[in-house]
């Protein structure tokens, strides 16, 4: 049998690998390339931190592993194709040199937050767990830093950028939680876009899979067949046994009952599951609530970078809600998020490349709407608001757009709305 070393070799023919993108999941890569001493050279777009990509330096590989930033469309992954070189996402590569079980979790929203609470609570039955991927901890990573071994699960949350790419990932099984408008910027189209999460199938190891009534709807739409052992899971109606956990709240119903579709489906008592929820902290920015300062509660959703998170948001609350929204286009069709707008925003302040786009239009159908431009303005903005005597009022900021614009990343984007509630404290 060949050694990890050996067929790391194989794959890279006796040549050094290239490594696309200098972030956090290329140190997962070289974490793992290190523990076996194979040679790398790292290319970024920004100079100070790695090199250019050009003909000459693709003519040095014969393995490039991408991060999920680098599509099938980048001209980088393109010229190392032309001239000869294999193209790996770096969670297909390194889901090779694993016997663990692997879950894939992908979906437009709520991915996170499945994969997060899974791995806890199956740490309620004795078993090792981990969470690797679009997460935010390379899958090679967790193979360098923690070995799993055959009978630990590992639990991955799967972007259609990693799914489009994916060649040789075997998966235990599959839960896809909604399909809706996303990344068209990314994809040549919608149907694009779902095309690349359905890939994903052609990588079960055994008939489970699990997904909403989005999926299925949209699956019908462009005449994809699902799998005969498909369970499409709908919304959980209220139930008293999650009641004070986050699977309380209505975005989270459609994710807790493909939850416990999977958790049935692998024979595990339901109450485990029940006893997991309680002890789950929810990661942060997702619908967070900070603090309340004269008269206004306010909420951190700075992960919404979806129309549809920012809707789920909106339905959560009765009271008057002003809205701080906006970011980076990507190519969602706004109709139906401008309606939903103007049923549940009472004003609407906007941050970011959009909100000169946004700000017509909602103007036009009525909705107040300040133009705010920075995040920082928006808080001094929302502030100013006049709040009627004895009355409470909600300011969510759920953007609905990525934060490129102006932030590294959501991360980044939820620490600052966060530091500047606290300091009005």
């Amino acid at each position: 049998m060949q050694t990890e070393k050996q067929q790391i070799i194989d794959l890279s023919g006796y040549k050094p690998i290239g490594i696309f993108g200098a972030g956090v999941t290329a140190k997962g890569i070289i974490q793992f390339l290190d523990r076996h001493a194979i040679p790398y050279d790292i290319y970024d777009q920004d100079s100070t931190r790695g090199y250019p990509f050009d003909e000459k330096q693709a003519e040095r590989h014969r393995l490039i592993l991408c991060s999920p930033s680098f599509m099938s469309q980048h001209p980088w992954v393109r010229l190392a194709q032309k001239s000869g070189c294999s193209c790996l996402q770096e969670f297909d590569f390194s889901s090779r040199f694993t016997r663990a079980k692997l879950i894939g979790i992908t979906g437009t929203n709520g991915k996170t937050t499945t994969v997060a609470f899974l791995a806890h609570a199956l740490q309620t039955l004795g078993f090792r767990s981990f969470t690797a991927g679009n997460i935010g901890q390379p899958l090679s990573q967790v193979l360098a830093s923690s070995h799993p071994e055959e009978n630990d699960w590992i639990f991955c949350e799967i972007s259609s950028a990693q799914a489009e790419f994916m060649r040789a990932t075997p998966l235990q099984a599959l839960i896809w939680t909604n399909f809706a408008t996303n990344h068209l910027y990314e994809h040549e189209g919608l149907q694009q876009y779902f095309l690349a999460k359905y890939h994903l199938l052609s990588f079960l190891k055994h008939p489970q899979f699990f997904c909403g009534q989005s999926v299925l709807s949209h699956a019908l739409k462009f005449h994809y067949e699902l799998p005969y052992f498909t369970q499409i899971c709908r919304p959980s109606p209220e139930d008293r046994r999650w009641k004070s956990t986050l699977f309380d709240l209505v975005p989270q119903r459609e994710n807790i009952a493909l939850i416990q579709a999977f958790w049935k489906c692998q024979g595990w008592p339901i109450e485990k599951l029940l006893q997991a929820a309680p002890t789950f902290k929810p990661l942060p920015y997702r619908l967070q609530r900070l603090s309340s300062v004269h008269g206004r509660a306010f909420w951190n959703d700075a992960k919404s970078t979806t129309f549809s998170s920012t809707i789920a948001a909106f339905h959560q609350f009765t009271t008057p809600i002003l809205w701080i929204g906006g970011g980076r286009e990507k190519g969602e069709p706004k109709k139906f998020f401008l309606k939903e707008i103007q049923a549940h925003v009472a004003h609407a302040f906007l941050i970011g490349e959009e909100a000169e786009v946004l700000y017509p239009l909602l103007k036009k159908q009525g909705t107040a709407t300040t133009l705010s431009d920075t995040l920082e303005r928006a808080v001094r903005d929302v502030m100013s608001y006049p709040i009627p005597e004895k009355k409470d009022i909600t300011i969510l900021f759920s953007p609905g757009y990525p934060s490129f614009d102006q932030f590294k990343n959501f991360m980044e984007r939820g620490e600052t709305f966060e530091k500047l509630i606290l300091s009005l404290s």
